[in-house]
């Protein structure tokens, strides 16, 4: 084994892992460490405020803010069509 350890992406079915978006995806996802590497692939940095919450007639799975600014950012998860 070389000085980094490197494996291989494979394809997996997202089911396997996260059975249902609300139950399983959406906590996984509003993981500190998740939410931050979400963030840093968009090129903002994120607060969760809160998960499964109402926004007028919505339902929203992860609101976030902005730090250092008083934009929200909404998730809408989506595993499949």
């Amino acid at each position: 084994m070389g000085k980094y350890p490197l494996d291989r992406l494979k394809k997996v079915d997202l089911r396997e892992c996260w059975t249902r978006e609300d139950r399983d995806f959406t906590p996984w996802l509003s993981q500190e460490e998740n939410l931050a590497l979400l963030g840093k692939t968009l090129g903002i940095e994120m607060q969760i405020e809160e998960t499964e919450v109402q926004i007028g007639p919505f339902r929203a799975d992860i609101l976030c803010r902005e730090i250092g600014y008083e934009n929200y950012v909404l998730i809408e998860n989506q595993l499949e069509m």
